[in-house]
């Protein structure tokens, strides 16, 4: 059966026309309104183009809808009632559930998250096994990975000819919101810093039986997911020892600015040092991460992030990590994010400890300087 879910939007190419037909629609409501004709009615039309023009402009900026459920808020694709967590058997493919995940520590209140388990998670004994967190953007809910970036298919098409194994992906809530935009950072949104390395982890090796194992934990995001992933991992190497950053910018950044000023302000309240603590680079150029691995992936076409990757890979070697740069055509959008991970994911779950021997990839990775 179809479901709105399935009915794809390819070519959101029509928001110009759109545009026009909502101001139209805007003054036919206004003229209706003052002869007092049919209010109610013009006026809902009128708002709800509005409202579909807004979301065509997010969407043709991030490809963040790729399909029409996602304008009504649909979950996470293919999600599953937390009872199929109990099944006896082990299944053919991999189950996706939502469900919350407290802020123990933090305190942050966080939206629900979204948990992939693959099949061999059903086998018993049950083995422990690896993680992939994944980090949406901002605007952003954490079903993202699922719903636009097939992060539960490109998973069951490794466990498929894995033996039913691969990691655990975990999509946690990263904002608070869907238009806020922490940063990742202990502030304003609420400690989300603190959430994710303490809160997560702790409740993902509980619920799941995960690995607590750092060099079985894998960190990765889009955007300013991407940039979270990057900063989190060399901040907290304990927790991760393999980041892969799709697409972020060079550091935790105020709006859209991108200045540094602006950001010290901002987000860490005038104290340059703080600020310092949570800035890529300087984390880089001041440590030694024998053990950990990167992945920066990039579209053609997506300037800044381009920009930031060319000074943190050189970085990233020169610290002592294993470095991967994957360019590729496309831009700032979740269907270039996909792909990125589809391509990482070979080498993440070398990383992981899925598979014994460096996979062949298309990336250029490297020797450490």
């Amino acid at each position: 059966m179809t479901t709105v879910n399935d009915l794809s939007i390819v070519d959101w190419s029509f928001r110009g026309p759109l545009l026009v037909i909502g101001v139209i629609a805007v003054v036919a409501a206004g003229v209706a309104i003052a002869r007092g004709r049919h209010r109610g009615l013009l006026v809902g039309i009128a708002a709800g183009l509005v409202l579909l023009n807004v979301a065509a402009g997010v969407n043709a900026s991030l490809g963040y809808f790729p399909r029409l459920g996602g304008l009504y808020g649909v979950p996470a694709y293919d999600a599953e009632p937390l009872s199929a967590l109990e099944r006896d058997g082990v299944p053919e493919r991999g189950v996706v559930v939502e469900l919350p995940i407290p802020g123990t520590r933090s305190g942050f209140e966080a939206r629900d998250a979204v948990v992939y388990v693959p099949p061999a998670w059903f086998e018993r004994p049950q083995p422990a096994l690896p993680v992939l967190m994944l980090l949406h953007g901002s605007p952003g809910f954490p079903s993202d990975w699922t719903r636009a970036g097939d992060a539960d298919p490109t998973a069951d098409a490794f466990a498929r000819t894995h033996d039913g194994l691969a990691p655990i992906l975990v999509l946690p809530d990263a904002n608070g919101s869907f238009l806020a935009d922490s940063e990742c950072l202990d502030g304003a949104h609420g400690n989300i810093e603190t959430y994710l390395t303490e809160d997560v982890p702790a409740f993902v090796v509980d619920r799941f039986g995960a690995s607590d194992d750092p060099q079985r934990w894998a960190i990765g995001g889009a955007s300013m997911g991407g940039m979270c992933a990057t900063m989190l991992a060399l901040r907290h190497p304990d927790r991760f020892r393999t980041f892969a950053d799709f697409a972020g910018f060079v550091g935790p950044r105020s709006g859209d600015s991108n200045r540094v000023e602006d950001t010290v302000g901002d987000l860490f309240g005038g104290d340059r040092a703080a600020f310092l603590a949570h800035e890529p680079l300087e984390l880089l150029a001041g440590g030694d991460f024998p053990h950990t691995g990167a992945w920066f992936g990039v579209g053609s076409d997506d300037a800044v992030p381009i920009a930031a990757i060319d000074r943190l890979a050189p970085a990233s070697r020169a610290a002592g990590i294993e470095t991967c740069v994957d360019r590729i055509e496309g831009d700032h959008t979740f269907i270039t994010f996909g792909r990125l991970l589809a391509r990482s994911f070979p080498w993440l779950t070398m990383r992981l400890g899925l598979t014994p021997d460096a996979p062949s990839v298309e990336a250029d990775c490297g020797e450490r300087a």
